[in-house]
C-alpha cells in the first residue's frame, strides 16, 4: 500500500503506539493534506543549468547578479525538493513510516515549507538573510545520506531491488544538484566585491576552472588507503608488498583513470555481479545487512554524512592511524554506492573488473554532448538524468 492510499483510508483515523509516533503521524498526515501547494510545486519542471552557465554567470558578479541568483536558487530549491518528497509519498506505507525515512521526509517537507514562504529578494540584506537559511538547511540535511540508506538497508525486503536503487538514485543525484546551486550561491555572496575576471583565483563560487586531474589523484591518495589495507591482508605473510598503479589517460572526449592493486578485489559469495556492489539493496548486496555497517549507519546518522573528500580528509586528520589504515574502523557501506552515483551525475561511468577499478570521465571544455550514446543510454537504465545538469 502507497502512502498516498493509507492517508487516504486512514483519513480520520491514525494508530500510534508512542508519543513520537503520535507526532510523526499527526505531521505527516497533516503534510499529505496540505498538498495544494505541494501540487503546485511539483507540477512544475526545475530549470535546470550547465556548470559552464554557472561559470559565466558567476564571472562578473555584482549586486544585481547576485539578487538574480538568490532569487533563482529560492525558486528552483522547493521545486526540485517538492518532486522528492512525490517520490516519498509513492513509497509503500511500511517504508515511509520507517524512522530514519520518516526522519528525511519531515527534513524535506520543512524545508520545502521554508523556502516557498520565504520572501523575495531585493537587497544585499535580504540577501544575506537567505544565505544564513541556506547554511542552516545544509546542517540540517546531513544526516540524509545514512538515514537514507540506513532506512532502505532495513526495508529492502518490502521494495524490489531495481525500485529501490532508482529511487536512491533520484534522490541522491537531486541532492547533490541542490546542494552545488546552495553553496555555489553562498560562495559568490562571500566573494561579491572580487575581480574575478582579473584575479588569478581560479574558484567560480565553489566551481574550480583549473582542475588537474593528476593533483585530484594525488589529493584523493587517502581513499587507496582500503585498498592499502585490503594488500596488506592479502599479502600479510611476503616481506614487502606488491604496490598500487594509478593510470591516467587523456583522450580526446574524455579521461579515464585506472587504480590497480593486488588486493584480491571486492567480490564475495553474495556478489553475483559488480554493479551489486553500487546497489543500496540487500538483496544484492548481503553484506548491507551486517552488524557492523548498520551500527556504523546509526552512528552516522545522528552525525551526519557530507560524503566530500574534504570531510574523509578531516576524519582521517583527527585519527591518523585511521588515516594510515592501521586502526580498526566502522565501514557504513556508502563508499562504492555514493561514488557510482557522483559519476552517474557528472555523466562519467563506473567500472570494476577484478582488481582493477576504472573512472571514465568527459571533458567539460567540449561540452556534456561529447559522451558517447553508449553511456547515456547505460546511465538512462533506471535513472531520470534530472541532476546532470546543476
Amino acid at each position: 500500500m502507497s502512502w498516498q492510499a493509507y492517508c487516504f483510508l486512514t483519513k480520520n483515523y491514525t494508530r500510534v503506539t508512542s508519543p513520537g509516533d503520535v507526532r510523526r503521524s499527526a505531521t505527516s498526515a497533516l503534510h499529505f493534506y496540505q498538498n495544494r501547494q505541494l501540487d503546485l510545486y511539483a507540477s512544475k519542471d526545475a530549470h535546470r543549468l550547465s556548470l559552464r552557465q554557472l561559470v559565466f554567470f558567476g564571472r562578473q558578479m555584482n549586486e544585481e547578479r547576485l539578487i538574480k541568483s538568490a532569487n533563482y536558487v529560492r525558486m528552483e530549491l522547493p521545486v526540485r525538493i517538492a518532486h522528492r518528497i512525490r517520490d516519498l509519498q509513492a513509497l509503500p506505507y511500511v517504508i515511509v513510516t520507517q524512522p530514519e525515512i520518516a526522519k528525511v521526509y519531515e527534513l524535506y517537507w520543512s524545508a520545502f515549507d521554508k523556502f516557498r514562504r520565504f520572501p523575495e529578494i531585493n537587497n544585499l540584506s535580504d540577501n544575506w538573510k537567505f544565505c544564513d537559511l541556506l547554511e542552516t538547511l545544509l546542517d540540517e540535511h546531513a544526516p540524509v545520506i545514512p538515514n537514507l540508506s540506513l532506512g532502505l538497508s532495513l526495508c529492502s525486503p518490502h521494495i524490489p531491488p531495481d525500485s529501490l536503487d532508482a529511487f536512491m538514485r533520484r534522490m541522491l543525484i537531486s541532492r547533490i544538484s541542490r546542494r552545488v546551486l546552495a553553496e555555489h550561491h553562498l560562495a559568490l555572496s562571500k566573494s561579491l566585491g572580487r575581480d574575478s575576471v582579473n584575479s588569478k583565483d581560479p574558484h567560480v563560487g565553489i566551481i574550480f576552472t583549473s582542475l588537474s586531474v593528476k593533483r585530484s589523484v594525488d589529493k584523493c591518495a587517502h581513499l587507496l588507503r582500503s585498498r592499502s589495507h585490503a594488500t596488506g591482508l592479502k599479502h600479510r605473510h611476503d616481506s614487502t608488498l606488491p604496490p598500487i598503479f594509478a593510470t591516467i589517460v587523456a583522450g580526446k572526449d574524455d579521461v579515464s583513470i585506472r587504480i590497480t592493486d593486488q588486493g584480491g578485489g571486492l567480490y564475495s559469495n553474495g556478489i553475483q555481479s559488480p554493479s551489486d556492489l553500487f546497489s543500496f539493496s540487500h538483496i544484492r548486496n548481503a553484506t548491507r545487512m551486517d552488524d557492523n555497517r548498520i551500527g556504523a549507519l546509526r552512528s552516522a546518522s545522528s552525525k551526519g554524512v557530507k560524503a566530500t573528500v574534504a570531510e574523509q580528509g578531516d576524519r582521517n586528520a583527527k585519527d591518523p592511524e585511521r588515516g594510515a589504515g592501521i586502526a580498526p574502523h566502522q565501514r557504513m557501506g556508502l563508499g562504492l554506492p555514493m561514488s557510482n552515483i557522483f559519476a552517474t551525475w557528472v555523466l562519467a561511468a563506473v567500472l570494476l573488473l577484478g582488481t582493477d577499478a576504472y573512472l571514465r570521465l568527459p571533458r567539460l571544455v567540449g561540452g556534456w554532448k561529447t559522451l558517447t550514446r553508449g553511456v547515456i543510454d547505460l546511465l538512462k537504465k533506471g535513472t531520470n538524468l534530472e541532476g546532470i545538469e546543476v
